[in-house]
């Protein structure tokens, strides 16, 4: 199973997002193609421990604990599946910036996630996760927003 510590995954995924272009169209969902940056890199930020979201209530931080390992596992992400208040570049009341300054955003968040030798970053939903379960969490998270996009 695929994690973005790998080398092979880490140039399959910076070698997806090179592809992208401000003409790039989704494939489902409501996200501009700057917008599913920003939230790609958003994600990252989170488990680089630099943005910080709420703790969700009690039942979904339950739920979380249960749907991390599936996920883990391979169960693919739902096309339009939820995602926390904060990351959520339609709601969240602040517009994507220009295309370029989005993409160099998350090659740099992806490029500190990589640089960061352990990460003890509980996530707010799934609980703690070790920098491995973060790692296959962040190749999950960008395959499936670059595959939104048809990269």
């Amino acid at each position: 199973m695929k994690n973005i510590l790998e080398p092979d995954a880490q140039q399959e995924i910076f070698g997806r997002i090179e592809k992208l272009t401000p003409n790039t169209q989704r494939q489902w969902g409501t996200l501009s193609v700057e917008g599913m940056m920003a939230h790609c890199t958003d994600q990252l930020r989170v488990a680089n421990n630099q943005r910080q979201l709420k703790k969700p209530p009690f039942f979904m931080g339950l739920m979380g604990k249960i749907i991390i390992y599936p996920l883990l596992l391979g169960v693919p992400m739902g096309k339009n599946s939820p995602t926390a208040p904060e990351l959520d570049q339609n709601k969240k009341g602040t517009k994507a910036q220009d295309f370029t300054t989005e993409k160099n955003n998350l090659v740099q968040s992806l490029n500190s996630f990589l640089s960061t030798p352990n990460n003890n970053t509980p996530h707010p939903f799934f609980g703690k996760l070790s920098k491995n379960e973060w790692a296959r969490l962040a190749y999950l998270h960008l395959n499936h927003h670059l595959t939104q996009f048809g990269v």
